[in-house]
């Protein structure tokens, strides 16, 4: 006969967005429970084990069963108790294990009795462990990271093994600067790289696209024309450079790098540059958000992605970026300003930093030549290269299809005595 608890199952899609209620209950009592029996016929035995090679010697089972277990022991949260534990069968093997161990019956039987109520909350629940420890991951901050890393690198090398690419590292590097030619704009340079770049699949396309992020008509001064210059990127190219061509189709500027050959042995990367002269008001519009964005939108499976912009110190005195990610779907593109896209943001543990304005935060592991490449731009440019301030996301196995912004507030026109642009 079901308790009164278990009744209240019968939504536990509910739990997840309240964490105080009957499920989440539940589970904590069971994982207080369940750590507290296996911890008392662990302890009952001649000699606890406190090493996983120990329990594996002990009870015949796995290492990573052995792990777990010992990991359940030490947890501190009723609810990591169940997100680190074994399967139900495993656990049942322990406490078999146990018996020929000297530990008594009535414990034994205590943690039997835990891990049919385990077993109970995974089929009353969700159905499946894989289930239930989303539910965990949305209550502990801790454990939905580390599901969310391992739900996006299972995506990561499904992606690589349906589009034959992988690169191991995708820069976007944003600066932006006051023009030289409207006083009431600035220029924005993009600074991509797919370093580590490797083929699989003969005839596997690699690309990436630009799309600059403002509201609907503001980007339409007569001087914010993307440029290609002709930068000597080669030199910062730890692999062999990819052979690249570019062209603009809208308001997206498509870059098509060809990789050398295939495998590993082929690995090559993809520099390049765009300027976007006047390519942001200077000065905020009116209305209730002053903000602008940078976005990115990998078209190409990597392990991670370093998003850095930079301010020239003339150029959004306020900003300080925030990190929205969405899940663009049939709708394409998201505007910062479009309420409705609000539903398409993505719940996410990744954050902006500061890399404040000296030459070692321009720095990166995941590209040996990255200060140097940010430092050719700007004198190429005229640019004093130590006039900006960094700020950067660093996210691991970006999702394609996702599209990770940055956005930041500008200033209001009359704080500079400006006209409103």
């Amino acid at each position: 006969m079901s308790t009164p608890l278990e009744a209240e199952l019968s939504e536990p899609v509910a739990s997840l967005e309240h964490p105080g209620d009957t499920l989440v209950d539940w589970a904590r009592s069971i994982g207080t429970e369940l750590q507290r029996a296996l911890t008392a016929a662990l302890r009952a035995m001649p000699e606890m084990p406190s090493r996983p090679n120990q329990l594996v010697k002990a009870f015949g089972v796995n290492r990573d069963t052995a792990g777990r277990v010992l990991s359940m022991v030490t947890a501190t949260d009723p609810l990591e108790v169940l997100f680190v534990a074994p399967g139900p069968g495993p656990l049942r093997r322990v406490i078999r294990a146990a018996s020929d161990h000297g530990v008594p019956d009535a414990l034994l039987e205590a943690a039997r009795m835990a891990v049919v109520s385990f077993d109970r909350l995974i089929e009353s629940s969700t159905g499946t462990r894989s289930g239930l420890d989303t539910i965990i991951g949305s209550c502990l901050p801790s454990v939905g990271e580390r599901l969310d890393l391992s739900a996006r690198y299972s995506i990561f090398r499904g992606h690589v093994q349906l589009h034959g690419l992988l690169a191991e590292s995708w820069i976007q590097s944003v600066l932006i600067h006051p023009s030289d030619l409207d006083e009431s704009r600035h220029d924005v340079v993009f600074v991509h790289g797919l370093i580590g770049l490797q083929r699989f699949r003969p005839g596997a396309s690699v690309h990436t696209s630009t799309r600059k992020l403002e509201r609907p008509g503001e980007d339409a001064s007569p001087g914010s024309k993307a440029e290609v210059p002709a930068f000597d990127l080669e030199q910062f190219c730890a692999n062999p450079p990819a052979i690249a061509e570019q062209h603009r189709v809208g308001r997206v500027m498509r870059t098509a790098f060809t990789p050398p050959g295939i495998g590993p042995r082929a690995k090559c990367d993809a520099l390049s540059v765009e300027i976007y002269r006047c390519g942001f008001g200077r000065f905020a519009r009116p209305g209730p958000d002053a903000r602008k964005a940078v976005a990115a939108m990998t078209e190409t499976p990597s392990a991670a992605l370093l998003s850095d912009v930079y301010f020239h110190d003339d150029a959004f005195e306020r900003a300080q970026p925030e990190l929205l990610v969405y899940n663009m779907g049939a709708e394409g593109q998201a505007q910062i300003h479009d309420p409705e896209r609000d539903s398409d943001l993505v719940r996410c543990a990744d954050h902006v930093q500061s890399l404040g304005r000296t030459p070692s935060g321009r720095t990166s592991a995941d590209f040996d030549g990255y200060s140097d490449l940010l430092d050719h731009v700007c004198d190429r440019l005229g640019w004093d290269a130590s006039a900006f301030r960094g700020f950067r996301s660093r996210i691991q196995y970006p999702v394609l299809g996702w599209q990770y912004t940055l956005a930041f507030e500008t200033s209001p026109a009359h704080e500079r005595g400006a006209p409103a642009p």
